[in-house]
């Protein structure tokens, strides 16, 4: 089964894509941004990892370790979080 990685940020969105993969045959491995996602996203895939917004560094070794080939980002990260206690790691 082809695995999917999902960025996933607040709203319907990341429930909407993570159902329709799951539909098409793909097996979704996501992250939740902690600021942002909805935590009942864990019974829409099939694993869910979280981080904190700006640690890109954490999501490209999760997507490696689990051998996830490509991936999407889907739902909204509101300007709010985005400039408040934003730190980026050292990737």
């Amino acid at each position: 089964m082809n695995k999917l990685g999902l960025i996933a940020g607040n709203g319907q969105f990341p429930f909407i894509l993570a159902d329709h993969a799951h539909r098409k045959g793909r097996r979704i491995i996501a992250v939740g941004i902690k600021e942002e996602t909805d935590p009942s996203l864990k019974n829409h895939v099939d694993q869910l990892h979280w981080v904190s917004l700006g640690q890109l560094s954490k999501i490209i070794s999760i997507f490696k370790k689990e051998h996830v080939p490509e991936a999407v980002m889907a739902g909204q990260v509101k300007h709010n979080n985005l400039f408040a206690n934003f730190a980026l790691d050292l990737r």
